[in-house]
């Protein structure tokens, strides 16, 4: 069969126009490096979206089929706008992650047609919530107000100066004591004090300063307030008081939620921008006094015997007084006495109440990998964890063996709570709206589920 010349012409046309779109649903995305997305925006002078997501990711997949193939999306964006999807994990992903400080997923990054950042969103957005943030962002420039840069500001002057401006405002100050040779410290500068809503919360709120630890008044400070590891931010009152200490790299969603706990133990509530009340009118603790029951069921059941929960506290109380030899006098005791594969438990609760939460994870990690630990004990450990508001990705997969061996609204409530203390208010708010499918009546879900809420506006309303 013969093809006529101006059919042909017309079917290499559209091949040709369509080899640098890839349709998901009704959004186009553009296909191609980065370098040419960036070549595409200037020539045709569109802003660009990104959405930066991982495969294993639950809200990004919700996001391409709900909203990605939404009609209305789709001709909106395509309209308007270069849309690119970009695996934070491979390929350029995670450099271009790095640089545009990409903590959660799903997070869509905004440029201008020039490739000029403007803002993050984090999180799912359903078809309307995005549209409304596609016509928000369509024509802003770099230059315009709306995307200031606003790094933490930091106070300039000796440690006598910096106490003197804060009685004199009464503003509470924290402090980066830093080594210029630690890389934490160089990512924490580069990334998180540069991050708009750290600076817009952190200069509301207090003084920030920096202190090289090797160097002028550092090495006096550093052993004054028992520096042992860099970077540690340490927050203190208008008086200088120290209220709360952090040891390690934090991103910027979690020190923003760290400088908040820290306005929490003083009795404040943290302003943002607008200088609205950003803190929610729930606090975690009483998310926590609804789990108190079921952490003491699943302790119970965990530390089956009597004598074992009276170890446990004892372990606990030396964990507190840190007194390291009465504890492994102890143990050497319990392990003569044919107890030994007990010991693990013992060693969580004096760590514990020794707050060396690290510890805990380098004992549960290798028993874990061994599958050497029920459900309901890794259960366990997850509500010990939240209970002391401590959580780390180690835990949230912990957590998960147990939820695959058997999921319980519970179980779902305690990863919402421990994604809240990560900072990751998006994957708590969907893991309390799982809780609540299987028990509406779930009290502790619908609190953290309030929380996380909440964090999400203020988060959006701060971006």
């Amino acid at each position: 069969m013969k093809v006529r010349p101006h059919i042909m012409r017309n079917i290499i046309f559209l091949i040709v126009i369509s080899m640098g779109l890839k349709s998901y649903g009704q959004v186009q995305f553009f296909q191609g490096s980065w370098k040419e997305l960036l070549a595409e925006a200037k020539k045709k002078n569109k802003p660009i979206w990104v959405d930066f997501y991982a495969v294993w990711c639950g809200p990004c997949k919700m996001m391409a089929k709900n909203t990605f193939e939404n009609k209305e999306v789709g001709d909106f964006s395509n309209a308007n706008y270069i849309a690119y999807k970009i695996d934070a994990e491979k390929g350029e992903g995670p450099e271009l992650a790095d640089k545009y400080q990409i903590n959660a997923y799903p997070t869509i990054v905004f440029l201008d047609a020039n490739g000029n950042h403007i803002k993050n969103s984090v999180g799912y957005k359903t078809p309307e919530q995005f549209i409304s943030e596609l016509k928000e962002n369509m024509n802003i420039k770099k230059e315009g107000s709306s995307a200031t840069e606003t790094p933490v500001n930091f106070y300039q002057g000796s440690w006598a100066d910096l106490l003197k401006e804060a009685q004199k405002t009464g503003k509470p100050f924290w402090v980066d004591f830093y080594a210029v040779w630690c890389g934490p410290c160089k990512m924490m500068s580069s990334r998180t004090f540069k991050d708009n809503n750290v600076g817009q919360f952190s200069n509301q709120n207090f003084i920030a300063y920096k202190l090289d630890c090797e160097k002028g008044e550092g090495p006096q400070l550093a052993t004054k307030n028992k520096i042992n590891a860099y970077p540690t931010i340490i927050a203190f009152d208008a008086n200088g008081n120290e209220i709360n200490r952090h040891v390690g790299f934090m991103d910027a969603i979690q020190f923003q939620e760290w400088l908040k706990k820290s306005l929490e133990k003083l009795g404040k509530k943290g302003k943002g921008p607008q200088g609205n009340n950003n803190m929610p009118n729930y606090q975690f603790k009483d998310y926590w006094n609804l789990k108190e029951n079921l952490y003491q069921q699943t302790q119970s059941s965990v530390l089956s015997s009597d004598e074992q929960k009276r170890r446990y506290e004892q372990a606990y109380q030396l964990g507190i007084k840190k007194d390291d030899y009465s504890y492994e006098d102890l143990v050497h005791k319990w392990s003569t006495e044919a107890q030994k594969s007990y010991i693990w438990k013992y060693d969580i609760g004096f760590y514990l109440g020794a707050k060396k939460y690290d510890k805990i994870i380098e004992i549960v990690e290798p028993l874990f990998e061994a599958q050497q630990l029920s459900d309901e004990e890794l259960h366990w450990i997850a509500l010990e964890f939240l209970k002391a508001e401590y959580a780390k990705p180690q835990i949230i997969k912990w957590l998960n063996a147990s939820i695959r061996t058997q999921s319980t609204p519970e179980k779902l409530d305690t990863k919402a709570g421990l994604y809240y203390l990560m900072g990751k208010s998006q994957d708590a708010l969907d893991y309390a709206n799982q809780s609540l499918k299987t028990n509406k009546q779930l009290e502790s879900a619908q609190i953290i589920k309030t929380l996380a809420n909440q964090a999400v506006i203020a988060k959006n309303n701060q971006e």
